[in-house]
């Protein structure tokens, strides 16, 4: 079982930003057979090394200083969005006899044929599930097979996948998992022949005409009415 070793700490608030310059993390211990929680500090690198592998479902050994071992799993981590890295972890101490409920990711394998023949969308429905088992029962994932997905009808749900043995999966078995959606198809509109309204065209030909014609007029009448005044 992995082991994580812990320092006690004893920096609080905006103080902590000295731990996590010397590549430290603050974290806090509570959960089973704990009255206070427990603040402590891990080393940032031993604990990226280790969560990856375990992982929230998978029991580690806590080591705070020199006390036993405590039987833990990562409960909760807080990363800065920035740099990607963890800035605080919650440890969560297991009864070894009691039952727990974690949230375990799938992992999809294979390649479905509805996708490979015939052209489908995957689209994966659930990416995680409930379970509840012993802390030492619990799996780091569950693995889908979507093989299975041979035409479009075809899909996945809870009750179709195989849990490990010791756990028990919360939830309604008939959620959809994944299934392969048809190829989405793109209509385009074809431009037709364009329609030319030969009596618009020839209606504003003549409004066009008229409207010069009262135009001239107009400027003929200024134009005698000038002269009229002028010989007067």
């Amino acid at each position: 079982m992995p082991i994580l070793k812990a320092q006690t700490r004893d920096l609080f608030k905006k103080k902590v930003k000295q731990l996590r310059e010397k590549g430290d993390i603050p974290a806090v211990l509570y959960g089973s057979k704990i009255k206070k929680a427990e603040h402590i500090t891990v080393s940032c690198r031993e604990f990226e090394l280790l969560w990856k592998k375990a992982g929230s479902s998978s029991i580690i050994d806590l080591a705070i200083e020199n006390q036993k071992p405590r039987k833990v799993l990562i409960h909760d981590v807080a990363v800065d969005p920035l740099k990607d890295r963890p800035i605080h972890v919650d440890f969560y101490a297991v009864d070894v006899s009691k039952s727990v409920r974690v949230h375990i990711p799938f992992i999809f394998s294979g390649e479905a044929p509805a996708v490979k023949s015939e052209g489908g969308i995957l689209l994966k429905l659930i990416h995680e599930v409930e379970i509840e088992a012993l802390p030492q029962d619990l799996p780091h994932d569950i693995m889908v097979d979507v093989g299975v997905l041979k035409t479009f009808e075809d899909h996945i749900t809870l009750k179709d996948i195989t849990f490990p043995k010791g756990t028990k999966m919360i939830g309604e078995d008939d959620m959809v998992v994944a299934l392969v959606e048809p190829p989405r198809k793109e209509e385009v509109e074809e431009a037709g022949p364009a329609e030319i309204d030969f009596e618009k065209i020839e209606n504003t030909g003549k409004k066009g005409l008229k409207e010069k014609e009262l135009s001239g007029e107009k400027t003929e009448a200024q134009t005698s009415e000038s002269r009229s005044s002028d010989e007067k």
